[in-house]
């Protein structure tokens, strides 16, 4: 069971992001869990980590994504 932090949830989150973690939930306090939904009575709320990348191109989209593309092919380096 986590602990329950009300209030504080910021700086919740910045001592579990120093100490390795990848967040917090942070959720409606009458809410329940529910098995395989999405919905906005829980939030995952992640350090957030970014590069620069270069598009090099993309693979086409299959069922749903047909309309679009399927994927991004993107290259970075490293400093």
């Amino acid at each position: 069971m986590s602990m329950f932090v009300e209030e504080e949830g910021r700086d919740y989150y910045e001592a579990a992001v120093r100490r390795g973690v990848e967040g917090v939930i942070a959720k409606k306090k009458d809410s329940l869990y529910e098995p395989g939904t999405r919905s906005n009575n829980w939030l995952k709320i992640k350090k957030e980590l970014t590069c620069d990348c270069v598009v090099f191109g993309f693979t086409t989209g299959e069922g749903v994504r047909e309309e679009t593309f399927g994927a991004l092919i993107l290259a970075y380096t490293t400093k």
